[in-house]
């Protein structure tokens, strides 16, 4: 009898330790959670998913961290369906949405998980950081970024047809020299805009389209006249320079007399014209469109004049 209460001993002691350190101190639950302080996840863009245990005990607060101007897309409810916001307790948060034309996540928690689902990612790589305050003084982060998933698709594109044109905006000179050394005449092409590049902008008032990569744009373009031609890609709020093929293959001749020395002075004029249109987005995930104004300036080499001056050799 002795021998069989030693055993009994032997084992239920251990029990009783482990019972009185979870009784006195409150990191076990976090610990039970499986986060650490610090933690990095990484979640498809369109309809990913990460879900885990996060006891609510202990915790106070949770709460989002976006840069500045993403907290307007930020909304926080309460168990009732109200509006709340990010000093609602934990205990009483039902879930935070994060929620603009190109990206769109929730947090939510239903007993003691927390999910994390993202509807969708039409831009680049999003970034936010779950901020999870305990009420002992422990901070747990949660780094989260969404990847990118299917872009929003350009389905047309509404013209104003009133193209501003601001005419000889700026002017560039440029100059060079050729000697004929020869006894016969001869002749150079000086190909006016071999160095001259157009510089465009596309800018959105709405600043969820700011940095946002678009293609199949229309914009303005210059040869023998306005007209348009479509990008590629672009981003949206963001300068970019091209060269244009058609005004590449401008050429005026120089005939040099023999054993002259041609110096030919040039010019190269920009203009500048300034377009407003509507681009009609389609969301492919969620199944909604967009209407986004746009303005896009863009300052193009539209002439040249020219001077050429001899000197004997």
């Amino acid at each position: 009898m002795e021998r069989i209460l030693k055993y009994r001993l032997y084992h239920i002691l251990p029990l009783c330790f482990l019972l009185f350190l979870t009784g006195c101190n409150p990191d076990i639950f976090i610990n039970q959670n499986g986060l650490p302080n610090n933690m990095e996840l990484t979640i498809h863009g369109d309809d990913g998913e990460w879900s885990a245990p996060v006891t609510r005990k202990g915790l106070s607060r949770i709460y989002v961290k976006v840069i500045y101007n993403d907290r307007k897309y930020l909304t926080y409810r309460n168990k009732d369906y109200k509006i709340t916001d990010e000093h609602c307790t934990a205990s009483d948060l039902l879930d935070i949405e994060y929620d603009n034309p190109i990206s769109k996540y929730i947090i939510s928690y239903t007993g003691d998980m927390l999910y994390i689902h993202s509807i969708y990612n039409a831009s680049d790589n999003k970034h936010m950081v779950l901020v999870l305050e305990y009420d002992y003084g422990t901070t747990k982060y949660i780094d989260v970024t969404f990847s990118k998933g299917i872009p929003l698709r350009l389905e047309h594109q509404e013209m104003d047809q009133n193209m501003k044109i601001e005419e000889n905006i700026e002017t560039i000179p440029h100059s060079f020299s050729f000697s004929n050394n020869s006894s016969a005449t001869q002749h150079v092409n000086i190909t006016p805009f071999a160095e001259s590049s157009s510089t465009c902008k596309i800018s959105a008032a709405d600043e969820w389209a700011t940095d946002f990569e678009i293609s199949g744009v229309m914009i303005p373009s210059y040869y023998e006249g306005w007209d348009y031609t479509e990008l590629t890609d672009c981003i949206i709020g963001e300068s970019f320079s091209f060269k244009s093929e058609s005004l590449m293959t401008e050429v005026f001749p120089v005939f040099v007399p023999p054993h002259k020395k041609a110096t030919v002075k040039y010019n190269v004029n920009y203009s500048r014209a300034t377009v407003k249109s509507t681009l009609i987005l389609y969301n492919t995930v969620d199944h909604f469109e967009i209407r986004l104004p746009v303005t896009c300036s863009c300052v193009n080499p539209t002439s040249y004049d020219y001077e050429v001056i001899f000197e004997d050799i």
